[in-house]
């Protein structure tokens, strides 16, 4: 009799010293250690950053697809300037003048024309796509910051929910060794 109620004592005082969770579980070991609780919040933890990370890479991709639309645009327009440029020149050097002089003069101030838009087409789309570039990337910064802040929202959550599952367990785990106790005892 004396070896049971030491066995007991002793099994009675590993159960109750172990902090982990006591409820809600499936099986005497899952219930020992709590690990169907535990399992569940770190898979839903887990599938939420999955879902939170997937929304962050679908939001960047389409802001660079926004960028090279852009981009692709501000090109065309840049092109579409160049080919203008180059008509008018052609124009010029298709026309009659009084003498050969006088021709020279005008495709050389229409190249001069053509050069100078040429130039200021280039800058300008320079400058447009430094300006897209650095939104697009303010974009992206502004959502991995949005992603880690959500992130370290849903681990704290996590934690909370953990450690509400371990002192719920302590508490159980204490009522259950103190009955046990009580009833050797008694």
């Amino acid at each position: 009799m004396m070896k049971t109620l030491s066995a007991i004592a002793i099994a009675m005082t590993l159960y109750t010293i172990n902090p982990l969770s006591a409820y809600a579980c499936s099986g005497i070991l899952d219930c020992a250690f709590g690990w169907s609780e535990r399992a569940e919040i770190s898979a839903d933890r887990d599938a939420e950053i999955a879902r939170i990370e997937a929304d962050r890479d679908r939001a960047i991709a389409d802001a660079q697809a926004e960028q090279q639309r852009v981009i692709a645009a501000a090109e065309a327009q840049q092109q579409q300037v160049i080919e203008q440029a180059q008509a008018e020149v052609e124009r010029i050097r298709q026309q009659q003048f009084a003498t050969e002089a006088d021709r020279d003069v005008a495709i050389a101030q229409a190249e001069a024309m053509r050069d100078q838009a040429i130039a200021e087409t280039q800058a300008k789309a320079q400058q447009y796509v430094a300006m897209i570039d650095a939104l697009t990337r303010e974009k992206v910064a502004g959502i991995n910051s949005n992603t880690e802040t959500q992130i370290a929202a849903l681990q704290g959550t996590a934690q909370i929910a953990i450690a509400g599952v371990t002192e719920a367990g302590n508490a159980e785990r204490w009522r259950i060794g103190g009955g046990w106790i009580f009833s050797i005892v008694a």
